[in-house]
C-alpha cells in the first residue's frame, strides 16, 4: 500500500497572497513510514525560511497505518470547495491532500483575490473530524519529526 498525506498550514489568500508556515508530510510505501515537516522560521538555520525536520530512519508502519487507515475511510465522505480552490469551506486555512492508488482528496482553498463561493458546504460536524484529523496529523509529525535536516 502506498499513500501520502500532504497538509499545508497558511493557504489561503487574498489581496495579501498566502503565507505558508507549516507544511507536515506522511508517506507510507509498503513496509516503510517516512513523515517530514517544516516549520517557518526566521532562525539561522532555516532553508529559505523553514526550519526541516524528518522522523529516524527506523519508524514503524505500525506507528502511521492506523491514522493512514482512518484518514482514508474518513474522507471518502468528507467534501471539498466546488469549484477547486475558489474558498476555505472548513475555514481553518489548511490544506489536505491524500493519494493512494484508489484514492485522491484534496481541499484547495482560495490562494488569490479571486473567491468563488463554494456550491459545497460542510456541516458542522464535517468541519469538527477535518479540524480533528488537522491536529492529529500535526501530533503525529511533531512526535516523529523532530529529527533536524541538515542541508
Amino acid at each position: 500500500m502506498s499513500v501520502s498525506i500532504q497538509l499545508v498550514e497558511g493557504v489561503t489568500g487574498g489581496f495579501v497572497p498566502a503565507r505558508p508556515r507549516r507544511f507536515v508530510t506522511i508517506d507510507m510505501n509498503g513496509g516503510k513510514a517516512t513523515i517530514t515537516k517544516a516549520l517557518k522560521s526566521t532562525a539561522p538555520t532555516a532553508v529559505e525560511g523553514f526550519e526541516q525536520f524528518a522522523s529516524k530512519p527506523d519508524l514503524a508502519v505500525e506507528q502511521v497505518r492506523s491514522l493512514i487507515d482512518e484518514t482514508l475511510a474518513t474522507f471518502q465522505s468528507l467534501p471539498h470547495e466546488n469549484p477547486i480552490g475558489g474558498e476555505d469551506v472548513y475555514g481553518y486555512d489548511v490544506s489536505i491532500h491524500i493519494q493512494s492508488k484508489s484514492f485522491n482528496w484534496q481541499n484547495t482553498p482560495n490562494s488569490g483575490c479571486n473567491i468563488h463561493p463554494s456550491t459545497v458546504r460542510p456541516t458542522d460536524q464535517q468541519r469538527e473530524i477535518f479540524k480533528a484529523f488537522v491536529d492529529r496529523i500535526n501530533k503525529l509529525a511533531d512526535d516523529h519529526a523532530s529529527t533536524p535536516v541538515a542541508e
